[in-house]
């Protein structure tokens, strides 16, 4: 398993598509076929998702929102606790407006279950994200469009670091 550092140095274990891969990742990309297919099954679930990037095994969504699609991280817990500033808990009054660029995360009981930057803020709600979609593609769509599974959004962040 691969390690990529936060902000502080601080190590995060993941992993890549490779050859002989440790648990969640796959010993290789989608083909184009399954690439293909992937997508139709996420249109047929969420018809209402705007597709941005076709579907990849790469990366996850918390690679995505905090390493650059970089690979696949099952706890983003250093990195929102290096690299961000909480500005919403979604238990206590925000501290600020969000904005575009914002990080939301999903919590499902303890764990931080999907991440995704905010596209659009109206009247001081956060109305688009962009995220990626498990092994899936990545998406704009509504903060509560996202499978069941995710649960509810439970932190709003903000980087503090260049």
């Amino acid at each position: 398993m691969a390690t990529f550092r936060t902000s502080l140095g601080r190590a995060v274990r993941h992993c890549h598509v490779e050859p002989h891969p440790e648990h969640p990742c796959r010993s290789r990309e989608w083909t184009s076929a399954e690439k293909e297919q992937k997508q139709l099954e996420l249109a047929v679930l969420f018809p209402q998702y705007i597709l941005v990037e076709l579907p990849s095994a790469k990366f996850n969504c918390h690679g995505f929102s905090f390493t650059g699609s970089h690979g696949w991280f099952c706890n983003p817990g250093p990195f929102i606790e290096d690299d961000f500033t909480i500005e919403d808990d979604f238990t206590n009054p925000p501290l600020s407006e969000p904005r575009k660029g914002d990080l939301l995360v999903y919590r499902n009981g303890t764990d931080f279950s999907h991440s995704g930057f905010v596209e659009e803020v109206s009247h001081g709600k956060i109305t688009l994200l962009r995220s990626k979609m498990g092994r899936s593609s990545t998406v704009l769509h509504k903060p509560a469009d996202v499978d069941k599974s995710y649960g509810q959004p439970a932190l709003r962040l903000r980087r503090n670091v260049p």
